[in-house]
């Protein structure tokens, strides 16, 4: 399968979030680029094949949000995409960490005061990077 839009990029997610809500106590928090982001902010009509994962989000000892690297992505999320990548017949690696790279270079100040921000059960909370930051 392949998304085509912002319902089936949402539809895996909220399946996501239903496994870890099933194997997880821990809430995992994403930053999220490429096709799958654009989707779900209505900017693209093309497909796209994954869900590309830039940072793991996380908080400070000062609750401040921070940017940590995606890479390895957590066992937790790991486990629970399998599940859903059988069940929707998604490709292997359907949610991955490929541009964490990005955090070597820095990412533009405000990158997350910009995203938009959805919460797909009670462990999952994804970040979309706003149309101004894929760009950059």
């Amino acid at each position: 399968m392949e998304f085509t839009g912002k319902k089936d990029v949402d539809t895996a997610l909220s399946a996501l979030g239903e496994q870890l809500s099933a194997i997880s106590i821990d809430v995992i928090d994403l930053l999220v680029c490429g096709g799958a982001g654009l989707h779900v902010l209505g900017m693209i009509s093309r497909t796209t094949k994954d869900v590309d994962v830039v940072a793991i989000v996380s908080h400070n000892s000062s609750n401040q949000l921070i940017l940590g690297t995606a890479k390895p992505l957590p066992l937790s999320l790991v486990e629970a995409a399998k599940k859903v990548e059988r069940d929707f017949q998604l490709k292997d690696g359907w949610i991955n960490p490929g541009p964490t790279s990005a955090l070597d270079f820095g990412l533009p100040e405000g990158v997350l005061d910009r995203a938009e921000t959805h919460t797909y059960g009670k462990h999952l909370i994804v970040r979309f990077i706003s149309r101004y930051d894929q760009i950059f």
